[in-house]
């Protein structure tokens, strides 16, 4: 293994959400001690360092103010256009009182996308679609967990039908994910047949951007992406069964 001078470093941030404020060092403040053993097993799983740790304490999260410290930490990373914070888990942002509050923390997360990494999710926030993060939002898991490797009794057999498992309900998620968006274009493209609008690829994609809609990674719709996902829609259909009625095609522009 390389030394830490070689080894790429990361900021760590914890949030605290029971117990006191810590008044001394934060690897002795009991609270604080799983989500230190996350990230701490996260680094040494990829060879990286924690070169600065730091946290939020909030007893009652009530949105994005509940969070001043990360909030400090993301913005300074923003400015300079490079740098990473770790999280051990996205769901203990969302562990507010209300959904409104949630929204709060949501939107409050969006100019730091490309650096907030989450190790339970296992990506940068970025690559976390919007149907994920409202998932988040709506029903945050407020189980433990430990990233930490636990020696396994499973057989290989057993570990090999476990991956299996997991990979086909992870494409299953996908793929909901992907037919929810898929409708939600659907339903704009047959209001503008009903209200006689000029129907193209272009005009579904800018109406589904003007009422907040986007792609699985969050961005703004094209006659490209549009055109990709109603091919995908129709598609389906077709996989499923006869439907009662074939959509209008569109136009290209």
């Amino acid at each position: 293994m390389s030394n830490d001078t070689e080894r790429k470093r990361i900021h760590g941030h914890v949030i605290l959400t029971h117990g006191a404020k810590p008044k001394g060092s934060l690897y002795k403040h009991a609270p604080a001690r799983q989500q230190i053993l996350n990230l701490k097993a996260f680094a040494d799983r990829h060879d990286i360092v924690i070169s600065r740790l730091t946290f939020d304490h909030s007893r009652s999260i009530r949105g994005w103010s509940s969070f001043p410290e990360l909030a400090r930490v993301l913005e300074l990373y923003r400015a300079a256009g490079s740098g990473t914070v770790v999280i051990d888990d996205l769901n203990r942002l969302f562990r507010a009182h209300t959904i409104e509050q949630g929204h709060d923390v949501l939107g409050g997360l969006q100019p730091y996308r490309r650096h907030l990494l989450c190790v339970r999710q296992g990506c940068l926030l970025e690559n976390i679609d919007h149907h994920e993060m409202l998932a988040f939002l709506k029903s945050p898991d407020r189980g433990k967990w430990s990233y930490a490797p636990r020696k396994s009794r499973l057989t290989e057999d057993e570990k090999r039908d476990q991956t299996r498992s997991a990979v086909i309900a992870s494409r299953k998620a996908r793929s909901a994910a992907a037919d929810a968006r898929g409708r939600e274009l659907a339903a704009v493209r047959d209001e503008m047949i009903a209200a006689g609008e000029t129907l193209t690829l272009t005009a579904i994609a800018e109406e589904a951007n003007r009422r907040g809609l986007r792609t699985a990674r969050n961005n703004a719709w094209t006659a490209t992406s549009v055109a990709r996902m109603l091919k995908r829609l129709e598609d389906s259909a077709v996989a499923d069964g006869p439907a009662d009625s074939t959509p209008e095609r569109v136009r290209d522009a």
